[in-house]
């Protein structure tokens, strides 16, 4: 299973009549309720919830001074997202677009499906300071952005429902959703025309 960065008219979407995995949670728990820092109380969808738990699983800021953090770059983060939409895990459109991808001390730009309601979920949950933003530079100078859950966001999660974890779980662990461990999640690399991922080192390849 893979994830390609090059754009292509074959991309899997579900089959007619097949249910996604929202439709068979209707009726479950759909949103739940954190403050904001103004003190308003606001409410965060499933899918905003699933994505800040997707992004859980790669970067989380340090809680201690004896903890490390950790970042996962939007690229890399976006092909986990378009995977979550395919798998009907995340109810998001998604459509090619032409993106720089920078590997090897090397920027090129090539075409992948990107969903823009994607993007705006990552860009809700840090304006509501669940997640982290850092703006970085690759070897040859192009300006990326990486996210990690915030502590406020790691909070927050624990009071996700397990149904919604589960969802996330499904696609991330692929054959071991029941029993998740790192060695067996999902990871984002480049290989020469796309972005594929493997179950391997709990480390994303730098510049995907």
């Amino acid at each position: 299973m893979s994830a390609e960065a090059k754009a292509d008219s074959s991309s899997r979407r579900l089959p007619a009549g097949e249910t996604t995995i929202a439709d068979r949670r209707e009726g479950q728990a759909s949103e739940i309720r954190f403050t904001l820092e103004s003190g308003d109380t606001h409410e965060l969808e499933a899918d905003h919830a699933k994505v800040l738990y997707l992004v859980s699983k790669y970067a989380r800021c340090a809680l201690t001074a004896d903890q490390s953090e950790s970042w996962i770059r939007q690229i890399p983060l976006m092909v986990l997202i378009y995977e979550g939409i395919v798998e009907g895990a995340l109810d998001f459109d998604y459509a090619p677009g032409s993106r720089l991808i920078s590997a090897q001390g090397k920027s090129m730009r090539m075409w992948i499906n990107i969903s823009q309601e994607g993007k705006a979920c990552v860009d809700d949950l840090r304006e509501w300071k669940l997640i982290n933003g850092l703006k970085l530079s690759t070897e040859d100078f192009q300006p990326v952005t990486a996210f990690q859950v915030s502590a406020k966001g790691l909070k927050l999660l624990k009071k996700l429902p397990r149904e919604w974890k589960s969802d996330v779980n499904a696609f991330l662990y692929p054959g071991h959703a029941k029993r998740p461990s790192r060695k067996h999640l999902i990871q984002v690399s480049f290989e020469g025309v796309r972005c594929t991922h493997a179950s391997l080192a709990y480390a994303l390849v730098a510049g995907c």
